[in-house]
């Protein structure tokens, strides 16, 4: 909804639906209304559960474009269809206003992954060992952004320990944190091992505590597969070790979380 008073922001605030639109169709487990039957509502002051009810869907997204001196301000939140009750809010985004077409995607993306955490679906669902603490998946989120640079070092290792650390607080049955916990605790120990090797053997044996956890909570889960996988390799039992790696392939989606072991 365009509340800026401005006609020429209609365009602006149907952008934007669009683009969040396109990013919450790309998840496969995740059913999104198309444009024509969605977008037939703007405007209408209808009950949000007649609408829900009329689109046959389960949630309403909704946003408002607002401004504020120079600035735009875009807020989504989520309704649940059947009392009209909010599931979920973002976070205000403000940009000046000659840049928020190139903030879109930004902001298209954040509510998709917000959403498929909120609604238990897309990569991190509960099914697949990951959460629905909104808190615990950003932590996730920012270690696999630095699992995917090109930087290394100390620092960085550490910044991926305490992470993951946090991912695991928030949400002690995250079993995606718990293994990124324990790669991240066995990648630190590689750099302090020379000048520290007390600090680095403690931090192995946590790592493998952090592995304990998930053959706790899931012992037959791909996480606990990929583990398996990875000691196969170690011990240099090449077929074995693929055989169990192709296992993971074929227990869900392929995420680089379950292809990184056949890389």
């Amino acid at each position: 909804t365009n509340l800026t008073g401005d006609s020429e922001q209609e365009i602006v605030a149907d952008g934007l639906a669009e683009e969040v639109a396109n990013q919450l169709a790309a998840i496969p487990e995740l059913r999104v209304t198309g444009r024509s039957s969605s977008f037939s509502f703007k405007g209408r002051n209808e009950d949000l559960r007649v609408i829900a009810k009329k689109l046959d869907v389960a949630n309403l997204l909704e946003g408002t474009l607002s401004r504020d001196g120079t600035r735009l301000r875009v807020t989504v939140q989520l309704i649940d269809g059947s009392d009209g009750t909010r599931r979920w809010s973002s976070r205000p985004y403000e940009h000046e206003q000659s840049g928020i077409l190139a903030a879109q995607d930004e902001i298209a993306q954040d509510v998709a992954r917000a959403l498929s955490v909120t609604l238990d679906v897309g990569a991190l669902n509960r099914a697949q060992g990951g959460t629905m603490n909104l808190e615990a998946a950003r932590r996730y989120w920012e270690w696999r952004e630095l699992q995917l640079s090109d930087s290394g070092g100390l620092e960085l290792a550490r910044q991926k320990v305490r992470l993951m650390r946090e991912a695991v607080r928030l949400d002690p049955q995250f079993l995606v944190a718990w293994d990124g916990l324990a790669r991240s605790l066995r990648t630190l120990a590689y750099y302090v091992g020379d000048k520290e090797p007390q600090q680095a053997e403690q931090l192995r044996a946590e790592a493998e505590q952090a592995w304990g956890r998930v053959a706790e909570l899931a012992p037959d889960s791909w996480i606990a597969l990929r583990k398996r996988s990875d000691d196969l390799l170690r011990a240099e039992k090449w077929a074995e070790s693929e055989a169990v790696a192709r296992q993971i392939l074929e227990s869900g989606p392929l995420t680089l979380e379950r292809t990184q072991p056949l890389i």
